[in-house]
């Protein structure tokens, strides 16, 4: 054992000497932690995390690099920052570096003891951090080449039958570990279609080594059981010539024991072109920016963020007003990381981008015009305020949530699609609290027709759907991969999903007898198996537990007014990044509706104060649109400066997207005068006002309007094609309204109107701006060179159509 053991050490150390040497930087303090260490048994072992200039801008670790020696080896030994027990007793390591020295406490029981390999804690440990157990090798459910474990070790009692039961233990020899399959395949001794996955004495090689030559044995009952990992260092940064980090993982245990994971702990980085992470857990600079680093130790997880900075000699922070909270969260961000913010967007831009994000649609000529006229300094807060008001507004914003909650006519019906998006546009319209909004539709009952919250539930066809669509529409949680095994890249489990599950399983459907019409109504009895355990399962709040519900409340009830409390640790910030990703194009959890450890918010503390402000303001999503559009930060331009060309995520300038395929429609409409003709629906109906996807229209299908089947933002495209580019060039749509006698450009040109007044026309139709000086002699010099005066204003109008500026919101 103690061969292995020190085998064990010599690894870990030589993962240290291979990782990239530092910079020299100057020492002036030095700390280590932990500072007092308690060992137990004789299999003991510490991870250090040593650090000089702890309070200073030269801030870096030093673990690699420092000098270790330990008072009493008989007690405990040190080598390269890791601290393994020797024997019964106290002692004290020594650290120092560059003239500085810091010690350590240690102390060492129970050495006498035998120290087996825990099969639950370590083993199956072993095996998710070589890679054995992943979806795409044996931890798929078909398994690879006859042998199959649980994914990630979800399934422990699968995975003991497995390796030491099926095919007559074949796969292990007890008298001689070393010629066990199981050990000589990953090591690539013997073929092995996943390529090798263990290296000879490195720890997981170790720990399965041993487990064999134990026999293979599990835990008796009541061994101390992992309860929770905690990643270290917390957040840290680090500027030029701090190029790495090493990182220690402590398990905390169910006897109360704390104990050094990190050699057993997997590791993945959130950015790999900012931040490299080697197995033994050493962070290696890789570029410029934040990374966020997932430890995982089987299905526990922590998280923490190191940052990389290289000095910029030539940045300099402009001071930008900073008017709002947002202004100084995002800015104190922005200059921590030397990225200087854009400039303030112009007026033309700011009414062009707020009016398309809040009503869906171009300004229109005469609001263009009264706005560059206002001289009023506070007239963009007045035009957000506007704006809000307005029915406009509502029609854009019902269309969202209507986008969302899967509002076609397959799911509810002809009927039942214009009654739900009626009452979402009163939703939007009288600002309906959102967690009332919530409460109300996952709490419906009754008549789907005089009930239109209940369409919620006639969408949702089982407790499968409804759980999935609600953790991911009011939790951000996207818990679908929970359904089959344990979430493999998050904390939930099967137990979480089908617990979430039994909250909605008593819901019931009937048909009325009336058209297009079902009652929904609570059942008075129906119960969630899991199916791998065939456990019943109680309600289940997700980090809170299981809660029992009597029989005659409706167990939908007891989950939202959890949903919806104030403590609730996903509702508020999930709704105040959705609201943050449509207004400024992207979320601080981006994608919005994708929390999880693996996927950080980019500022958790805007993303706090926008939640707190929705709290403060009783759930009002029109105080907290307000309350963005306001800032500076929403106001910055989209025209980028050389600290922050390569921004796209801490929100330094303005995000230019795509129209979306209703907002581009309409606006080519508003630019020609010509408006769309949609089967079944009145003249003049906007895109943006239909209560269903339209079946055949190509316009739309190309330009990624959702078919509304899915919970997510995702089933928007917002990809670019080579089949857009043909519609805008040559498609009938463009064509045939530009064409018509009865457009705009045909009405302009027959009252009389001047090139240049056209041309201007043109511009502050589509734009919101004039055109440029450079912009009309170019347009007047086509239209006099040609001798079709109409064709050559088609022309013109056509290549604004088709230009960037008018088919993206900048």
């Amino acid at each position: 054992m103690k061969q292995i053991q020190s085998t064990m050490l010599a690894l870990v150390a030589m993962a240290f000497m291979a990782s990239v040497v530092q910079a020299e930087l100057p020492t002036q303090s030095l700390n280590v932690q932990p500072s007092e260490i308690t060992l137990t048994g004789p299999r003991g072992i510490q991870q250090l995390i040593v650090t000089a200039n702890a309070d200073a801008a030269t801030i870096h670790d030093a673990t690699a690099i420092a000098e270790y020696r330990s008072e009493n080896p008989a007690v405990a030994s040190v080598e390269k920052g890791v601290v393994k027990a020797t024997g019964n007793g106290s002692t004290v390591i020594h650290i120092s570096r560059g003239g500085m020295e810091v010690t350590a406490k240690v102390t060492v029981a129970q050495f006498e003891n035998p120290a087996p390999v825990a099969f639950h804690t370590e083993v199956l440990a072993a095996l998710t951090k070589s890679g054995c157990n992943m979806g795409a090798c044996h931890g798929s459910p078909s398994g690879k080449g006859g042998f199959r474990l649980s994914l990630r070790g979800y399934d422990p009692p699968l995975d003991l039958v497995t390796l030491r039961g099926e095919y007559f233990n074949r796969r292990s020899n007890v008298l001689n570990p070393d010629e066990s399959l199981l050990l000589r395949k990953p090591l690539m001794e013997v073929a092995h279609g996943g390529g090798r996955r263990l290296h000879a004495n490195d720890p997981s090689h170790v720990m399965l080594k041993q487990w064999i030559a134990e026999g293979m044995r599990t835990e008796p009952e009541g061994a101390p059981a992992l309860l929770s990992i905690e990643l270290f260092p917390k957040p840290r940064v680090l500027r030029d010539g701090a190029d790495q980090q090493q990182l220690m993982v402590n398990g905390h245990f169910s006897d109360g024991t704390v104990r050094d994971i990190t050699a057993l702990t997997a590791f993945d980085t959130s950015d790999e072109g900012i931040a490299a992470i080697t197995p033994a857990g050493v962070v290696t600079r890789e570029g410029r920016g934040e990374a966020t680093i997932l430890a995982r130790y089987l299905d526990k997880m922590s998280t923490t963020q190191i940052s990389f900075l290289t000095d910029r000699p030539d940045f300099q922070w402009p001071n930008p007003p900073e008017e709002t909270r947002i202004d100084q969260l995002v800015f104190g961000k922005l200059k921590q990381l030397q990225i200087q913010p854009s400039e303030l967007c112009s007026d033309s831009d700011f009414l062009r981008r707020a009016t398309l994000d809040l009503t869906g649609r171009l300004p229109s000529l005469e609001e263009t015009q009264a706005f560059h006229a206002d001289t009023n300094p506070a007239k963009r807060a007045a035009l957000v305020d506007r704006l809000l008001a307005s029915d406009d507004h509502a029609r854009f914003w019902s269309m969202k949530w209507s986008d969302l909650l899967r509002c076609n006519s397959k799911k509810l019906t002809k009927s039942g699609v214009h009654k739900f998006r009626r009452w979402l546009f009163d939703v939007v319209k009288n600002d309906m609290p959102l967690d009332q909004f919530a409460r109300e539709l996952l709490t419906a009952t009754g008549s789907t027709q005089q009930n239109p919250a209940a369409a919620y539930w006639k969408a949702a066809r089982d407790e499968i759907d409804a759980t999935e669509t609600t953790a991911q529409l009011f939790m951000g949680v996207r818990i679908q991969c929970a359904k089959c095994h344990n979430h493999p890249f998050e904390k939930w489990t099967q137990d979480d999903y089908y617990g979430t599950a039994a909250a909605f399983n008593r819901v019931g459907r009937k048909e009325t007898g009336l058209p297009d019409d079902e009652m929904i109504f609570v059942k008075a009895g129906g119960e969630v198996t899991q199916p791998r355990t065939g456990k019943q399962m109680k309600v289940r709040l997700l980090l809170e537990g299981d809660v029992d519900v009597p029989n005659d409340q409706d167990r939908r009830v007891v989950f939202a007014n959890w949903l919806t409390n104030n403590s609730n640790p996903f509702f508020a910030k999930s709704l105040s990044n959705r609201i943050w990703g449509h207004v400024v194009g992207k979320g601080i959890v981006d994608p919005v509706d994708d929390f999880r450890d693996s996927n950080p918010p980019s500022n958790p503390e805007l993303l706090n104060y926008l939640a707190d402000e929705l709290l403060k303001s009783g759930y009002s999503s029109r105080h907290l649109i307000r309350t963005i559009m306001n800032s500076r930060v929403y106001q910055l331009s989209s025209q980028r400066n050389k600290f922050n060309a390569d921004d796209e995520t801490y929100f330094s300038h303005a995000t230019t997207r795509m129209l979306t395929a209703e907002q581009l429609l309409d606006a080519i409409c508003a630019v020609t005068g010509q408006q769309e003709e949609f089967s079944g629906m009145p003249g003049g109906t906007k895109a943006v006002d239909l209560v269903d996807p339209p079946e055949g229209h190509k316009f739309l299908q190309v330009f990624g309007q959702p078919q509304r089947e899915l919970p997510c933002e995702c089933e928007r495209s917002t990809d670019s094609n080579l089949s857009q580019a043909l519609q805008l060039i040559n498609g009938p749509t463009v064509h045939n309204k530009l064409r018509s006698d009865a457009g705009n450009v045909h009405r302009w040109v027959a009252e009389g109107k001047s090139d240049a007044e056209i041309i201007d026309l043109l511009y502050l139709a589509s734009l919101s701006r004039p055109a440029l000086p450079q912009e009309q002699a170019t347009a007047q010099a086509h239209i006099k060179a040609s001798e079709d005066r109409v064709k050559a204003v088609e022309d013109v109008a056509w290549a604004v159509i088709n230009s960037k500026e008018f088919l993206f919101q900048h």
